[in-house]
């Protein structure tokens, strides 16, 4: 059973993500947001869950807005901006340990994944590792 369990969590993780998983175990969370509003789309409100949004968008994206291409330049230019400022060789070695946990069918990610984000590895880099790794989940029905 635990197996299934333990499956199951990486299904999520690779295709809800790490915050949806922090909900649901109820577990404190801090979400970087964008570029909708988290009062739209974000975590729900509760003092364990902090969401992190630089602004931008007053309001949600939808149809044929062409404002998604401006608020995405914005958005690579903070993430180039804060990996210009974080000790690489920091995140490297984070993000090489928690390729050796995910390589584990049993072995705990979580901490690894928080080491990663302590290095300030960005999502995109954790997750590329975990969709590596694990692939992605497609329903089969």
């Amino acid at each position: 059973m635990s197996e299934l369990v333990a499956t199951r969590v990486r299904e999520a993780a690779t295709r809800l993500g790490l915050a949806h998983l922090a909900t649901a175990y109820a577990r404190p969370s801090v979400v970087l947001f964008g570029p909708v509003p988290p009062a739209e789309w974000g975590p729900p409100q509760h003092p364990r869950h902090q969401a992190l949004w630089a602004g931008g968008c007053p309001v949600a994206l939808r149809g044929d807005d062409h404002r998604p291409r401006a608020v995405a330049a914005g958005q690579r230019a903070r993430v180039a901006a804060a990996r210009a400022k974080r000790d690489q060789k920091q995140v490297n070695r984070a993000l090489g340990e928690l390729e050796t946990a995910a390589r584990d069918p049993r072995g705990p990610v979580m901490e690894p994944i928080l080491a990663a984000v302590r290095a300030r590895a960005t999502l995109g880099e954790i997750s590329d590792i975990l969709r590596k790794l694990w692939g992605v989940y497609g329903a089969t029905s």
